[in-house]
């Protein structure tokens, strides 16, 4: 894809600014990167090495620039959907989490306002986000009407002091539940560990056969693997990532957990355990990461669905949606049609 220029897209107190467009991110990889850290809610789904590892369709990179710099962008992939043209979050399939366009820290303004002018400038196209932050500025900069889905919300969890700190913060129950399973980890001689990255492939192979022997065909993270393991390698070569191993007497892995990082924030992205770990595993290779995390990390994202027992560890909750929006009048008439096919056909289903 060519990249294109928006003139007139920023507003009159930052002359200076321009919107590219642009299906590579080179050479504002480490600028994007940088950007994503000092996010209001940063994530690692807006790093690059997740969106370019994750992204299926034309990847779409609205940046918007003062001469040489980066000052904000959104990521998008872009496909054809019922003959029109669609925007769709990048990596839409790789669970998105607090998406977001990104801004520069007093730029915020006019990085909003140029998005808005490129979102007002296109013709015809269906716009469909998913995991859109609570607190997310896109609200803001596409213009009309949007469709807002719940989805579902993130549970996240302070982090200060290393788990000592933190295990006040939970109920005595789930305290001591976590010391309970810590010691049964050292006394039948299984050990945890951070992953040096020399070995973080032997890791994430073993996660590949936890996933199959914990969950089998219902695995969601097996059918997209090589992709997520590509992301997670780049991001070990950049200390974006931490890798927690649990090791039988013997040296064979029978948990591993992934954690992602942007900023101050972790996310505990994906687990896989042996049937053979020693009861409350899980709980200790959670509490092990804890401790373990790099100081600057203080808050633990540990992502949606399966709330109940997250509830336990997690006492703030991020809600999120889903949005589609539709500009130009022929994108229009196509959402109409489809909404139409698809009330008519619940409405059969209804009567059988």
């Amino acid at each position: 894809m060519a990249t294109d220029r928006l003139v007139g897209a920023v507003p009159r107190t930052r002359p200076t600014l321009e919107v590219v467009v642009t299906s590579a991110l080179e050479p504002h990889q480490e600028e994007w990167d940088h950007l994503v850290d000092r996010q209001p809610l940063p994530t690692h789904y807006l790093r690059s090495w997740w969106l370019l590892s994750g992204v299926r369709g034309e990847p779409l990179f609205v940046l918007v620039k003062e001469k040489d710099d980066l000052r904000g962008g959104l990521a998008l992939e872009r496909d054809q959907w019922h003959g029109v043209s669609r925007m769709r979050t990048m990596a839409t399939d790789l669970w998105p989490t607090h998406y977001d366009l990104i801004a520069e820290p007093g730029y915020e303004e006019a990085v909003c306002h140029a998005l808005e002018a490129w979102f007002r400038s296109l013709r015809s196209c269906v716009l469909d986000l998913r995991g859109v932050g609570e607190g997310s500025r896109l609200r803001k900069v596409i213009p009309g009407a949007l469709r807002m889905k719940p989805a579902p919300a993130a549970y996240c969890a302070s982090l200060s002091g290393g788990l000592e700190g933190y295990l006040p913060t939970v109920s005595s129950n789930l305290r001591r539940e976590i010391r309970r399973s810590i010691r049964r980890i050292v006394e039948t001689g299984h050990q945890m560990r951070v992953v040096p990255p020399d070995a973080a492939n032997r890791s994430l192979e073993a996660l590949r056969s936890l996933q199959w022997e914990q969950f089998g065909s219902h695995s969601v993270l097996l059918p997209v693997f090589d992709r997520f393991a590509q992301a997670v390698r780049t991001a070990i070569s950049r200390h974006d990532a931490m890798l927690l191993e649990l090791c039988d007497p013997k040296g064979d892995v029978l948990g591993v957990d992934v954690w992602l990082m942007a900023g101050r924030r972790a996310e505990g992205f994906a687990h896989g355990l042996a049937k053979s770990a020693p009861p409350g595993s899980g709980n200790a290779l959670i509490a092990f990461g804890i401790e373990n995390a790099p100081p600057h990390i203080v808050e633990l994202d540990m992502g949606a669905y399966h709330g109940e027992w997250k509830k336990r560890w997690a006492s703030v909750e991020r809600r999120s949606f889903d949005i589609r929006s539709t500009m130009g009048l022929r994108a229009r008439g196509v959402q109409a049609l489809v909404n139409g096919v698809v009330a008519v056909r619940r409405r059969r289903r209804q009567k059988r």
